[in-house]
Order: C-alpha cells, then structure tokens, then sequence
C-alpha cells in the first residue's frame, strides 16, 4: 500500500515538471465584451414610443391620472377618447370607478 502512494506521488511529480501549461491565446477574429474593450455600446436604433399606447412618441411632461366616476349620475364623462389608457376598477357596495390616465394629450390653454 505505502508503495502505491509512493508511485502515485512520484507520477504526479514527475508529470507537474514536464507538464507546461499552455499560455491562453487570443484569436484575432474574437469579440470583447464591451466593457472589457472599453467601447461604448451602439445607441438602440428602434425610436422610442409610448409606453402607455405602444403607438407615438414617449410623452413629455406630467402623466396625470384622474378617477371618475362610473355612476349613472356621473355621466356622460367627457375626454375620455383623449385618455392614454382607461382603468376600471370595482368600488365599494357593487359600484364602479375610472382612472383615465393622460399622457399624450396636453390641456387647452
């Protein structure tokens, strides 16, 4: 048994002596990272559009959100084919409420 080990220990010996590692190479047709390279990455080409709508520009300014409400004495409610996105949303006793959220359209002045 001690000779086993003796001969196991002395291969590994032998081996790490004449056993180079080999030093790593960098191909010339490899790709950095760009933060390894130093690069800035290349500005997205798809423009921007509303994260409300999906369709248009990103709004500029204030989102504003208005609730109203969805009772037959609350209507008709006006502007809400201006609105961005339109939630619904169920109140107390069995009674609804909007939240009109408006980005896209800009208030008269």
């Amino acid at each position: 048994m001690v000779a086993l080990v003796v001969a196991v220990l002395a291969v590994v010996v032998v081996w790490g002596r004449i056993h180079v590692t080999p030093k790593a190479v960098v191909h010339p047709m490899a790709v950095m990272h760009p933060k390894a390279a130093g690069h800035k990455p290349p500005a997205p080409s798809v423009p921007a559009t509303n994260p409300l709508t999906g369709v248009g520009a990103s709004p500029r300014g204030p989102v504003v959100a208005v609730k109203l409400d969805d009772t037959a004495a609350g209507r008709p409610s006006l502007g809400l084919e201006k609105a961005d996105v339109i939630y619904i949303e169920e109140a107390e006793g069995g009674l609804s409420r909007m939240l009109a959220v408006y980005a896209s359209a800009r208030a008269l002045r």
